[in-house]
């Protein structure tokens, strides 16, 4: 399974869900994946991270040198790399058809299709698989905590996906095992009928593999029909009448739902899940019936379920003190919001405030009606503006409309809020003990749930330091640029910072240390959470005979001015390097002079969880421009140890002012993060850039060195949005130019 063609990939909407899934496999088997994508989310990262090259934005350059063009369905005829890819006659595929293609090796092909419930099914089975032992290949339209993301490649024969029915898509999958979860009147804009959507799951069915099996919710009608006349061999789950999988004596009433599971008509144990509502009984029934036919037993299974948290935005608590309670979810079909205040309406005994962001104009067109029923179950509704995707506005569609339909039905307590970004405050200074506020809708109003949860953190803290709230990164980079950080504290000594990391630990609060601002480029959103900054004895620098301890926040160039005055010699090789002590350490920084885990004699670090630890020289895995702490973001450097040896202190601070005067005359004054890209093996990325035409390229307030083309400058009114724009451009040209991806080498922080 994992022998693919070394071609080139190029993903159009490479953060997608089900793309991001399927770059991730590519790139897991050794298949060269590149991707755009028209603005950066968590899947971008991740995939980043994992060495896949992403643009942001649509070029037609970034397809160039691709073999494969895969694009989904989201992706309009007249985008730029697709009528690339089309003109230069290279192969473009939709995502269906790139599903299908992998999923065809696999002999155990388990597809997970239904209008609802499809992602939380698919991640309850791979829950119970990995229980179970079996290393599957999943593909999964939400981010599951055990994967890491959306996507695993497994090294057994067994592929689980979704099979997404939008746009006919599941019509590419020939599955050995199909769960139908639930047919639904959706896509209606697509389909017209709902006689149509009935015929398209037969289609589905009918391509199940002949001596494979179609596990069929029995308590759905148009699911019960289909499969009824499929010829396929059917294993019903259900609550209803007598299917082969049932769950009885069932009791929803709290947030871990229990009941027994009975299989073909012999009970074999209690089932207590870890999600809620009813919906999720019928959920974890198909999941175990898709596990018994894998040769799984009972235990296993009832084990898993118990385990299993759900899936990303899937009725995702955010944020619980036992008085408040914040929960994400996906929900935007009326048959799905319904389920969820259903859910918390049984297990939970609070005042329900729903916030719901309709999806589609479309949509909301066909079942405003229905929508407004469903929000009811709520004590307060908020609805926002309608998230409209691909589509454009329809005349007379509004979120106002569904407002006015509650009115009409007698429900008064509902408003509509045009602002998103303004209802997490306005959320937070309102609610009161018992409130529970559930968010509705699969566009991008998760960003308010999210920072409702991080004010209502913030509101119960009490930092055992003084902090500054909303304090601007741009005064404190080197490239002037970046928004607010949620709060920042200036520590004095290892005690504090000790302290510090126990209160955030214990609080689960994002936070990073900030250096002296150089290579760094922070989000014009800012960076939520703590942003801590060394000052006091953290920047100090002690002198004992030949041995030095610098503070990891004291440049290490003042560290190489110390030494040198005192004619010991051991740091010229860092100290004309910018940067701190600590960032010295953790990149093992250094010049053909010498490189600092040749002088380190010891590290001082405060864990994440507030302790305070000495490693020694082999503890720090120093490696050639490379250490643990590169890897291990659980420690913070506070100070290191170096023992020098007698030298010339003259030429030694000679040759320090030589190079920082040679630097200084080549080097581009102005606003600048320090070298913006890796040099590539044996090759300079400046000339790289310049010969492929960048210099003095421009964005917004963003430049690309006349001086030295690596260097991307702040003018004097860029935008982080600007440096980040320009810089992929940059790698755009050199890519299209060399064949050459250009790594980053200042770090990009914050909410992009």
């Amino acid at each position: 399974m994992n022998d693919y063609p070394k071609s080139k990939y190029h993903l159009i909407g490479i953060g997608g869900s089900g793309m991001s899934a399927i770059a991730h496999i590519l790139h897991q088997r050794g298949v060269v994946v590149t991707g755009s994508d028209k603005q950066e989310n968590d899947a971008v990262h991740r995939l980043r991270s994992e060495g896949v090259t992403i643009s942001i934005g649509h070029r037609a350059e970034n397809v160039h040198g691709a073999d494969v063009v895969v694009y989904s369905a989201a992706i309009p005829s007249d985008n730029p790399e697709l009528t690339e890819a089309r003109r230069l006659e290279i192969s473009a595929i939709e995502r269906p058809e790139m599903l299908g293609r992998l999923m065809k090796p696999y002999k155990h092909r388990i597809a997970v299709a239904g209008t609802h419930g499809k992602t939380t099914t698919t991640s309850m089975i791979d829950t119970i698989f990995e229980c179970a032992a079996l290393d599957a290949t999943a593909l999964i339209g939400g981010d599951l905590k055990s994967l890491g993301g959306n996507a695993r490649l497994g090294r057994d024969s067994i592929i689980l996906t979704e099979a997404c029915e939008a746009f006919g898509s599941f019509l590419h999958l020939h599955p050995s095992i199909a769960v139908i979860t639930n047919i639904d009147a959706d896509h209606l804009d697509y389909y017209k009928t709902v006689e149509n959507i009935e015929n398209a799951f037969a289609q589905f069915v009918s391509q199940v593999t002949g001596d494979g099996v179609v596990i069929a919710c029995w308590d759905d009608a148009r699911a019960r029909k289909i499969c009824e006349r499929s010829g396929r061999r059917v294993v019903r789950y259900g609550v209803e009448g007598d299917p082969d999988v049932m769950a009885v004596d069932i009791n929803t009433s709290t947030p871990r739902p229990s009941y027994t599971l009975v299989r073909s008509g012999r009970p074999l144990g209690v089932v207590n899940l870890g999600v809620v509502g009813m919906h999720n009984v019928l959920n974890s029934l198909s999941a175990a019936a898709a596990a018994f036919e894998m040769g799984i037993e009972f235990e296993v299974v009832a084990r898993a379920l118990s385990d299993f948290r759900g899936a990303g935005r899937r009725f995702e608590v955010l944020y619980d003190d036992g008085k408040v309670l914040v929960v994400d979810d996906y929900a935007h079909h009326p048959s799905e919001i319904k389920a969820t205040l259903s859910a918390a309406r049984s297990a939970y005994d609070k005042r329900i405030i729903a916030i719901f962001q309709p999806h589609l104009y479309s949509r909301t067109q066909i079942f405003q009606a229905d929508i407004a029923e469903a929000l009811s179950i709520a004590d307060q509704v908020i609805v926002a503006p309608i998230y409209a995707a691909r589509e454009q506005p329809i005349e007379g569609v509004g979120s106002e409309s569904i407002i006015g339909l509650m009115a009409q039905k007698g429900y008064k307590n509902a408003r509509y809020s045009a602002d998103i970004d303004a209802l997490p405050d306005e959320l937070a200074e309102s609610l009161n003990d018992g409130d529970m506020v559930i968010v509705l809708g699969a566009g991008d109003i998760r960003r308010a749930s999210e920072r409702l949860a991080e004010l209502l953190s913030a509101r119960s803290m009490d930092f055992p330091l003084k902090f500054t709230k909303n304090e601007p990164m741009a005064s404190h980079t080197t490239l002037g640029v970046g928004g607010p950080a949620d709060y920042y504290i200036e520590v004095e000594s290892e005690e504090e910072l000790a302290g510090l990391m126990k209160y955030i630990s214990s609080h689960d609060l994002p936070w990073m240390i900030l250096g002296d601002g150089a290579n760094l480029l922070v989000s014009d959103k800012g960076i939520r959470g703590v942003v801590i900054r060394m000052r006091g004895s953290l920047t100090g620098i002690e002198v004992d005979g030949s041995v030095i301890k610098a503070g990891g926040g004291v440049d290490i160039s003042k560290v190489a001015d110390v030494a040198a005055e005192r004619s010991l010699t051991g740091l010229e090789g860092v100290g004309t390097v910018p940067g701190s002590v600590g960032g010295a350490i953790v990149m093992n920084a250094g010049t053909h002079r010498g490189y600092i885990d040749a002088v380190t004699r010891s590290v001082t670090v405060v864990s994440s969880a507030g302790e305070i630890q000495t490693l020694s020289k082999e503890e720090c895995g120093f490696t050639y421009r490379n250490s643990r702490f590169q890897t291990d973001h659980s420690l913070i450097i506070t100070s290191a140890t170096f023992a020098l040896s007698p030298g010339d202190g003259s030429a030694i601070t000679e040759h320090l002012s030589s190079v920082r005067k040679h630097r200084a005359e080549t080097q581009p004054r102005g606003k600048s993060a320090g070298c913006f890209f890796k040099n590539p093996a044996d090759k300079s990325a400046g000339r790289l850039i310049e010969s492929a035409g960048a210099k003095g390229l421009r964005e917004g307030g963003a430049e690309v060195s006349t001086v030295h083309a690596n260097f991307i400058m702040n003018t004097g009114n860029a935008t982080a949005a600007d440096l980040r724009t320009l810089s992929e451009r940059v790698r755009a040209m050199v890519r299209e130019k060399h064949g050459i991806e250009l790594e980053y080498e200042v770090r990009l922080v914050g909410e992009w």
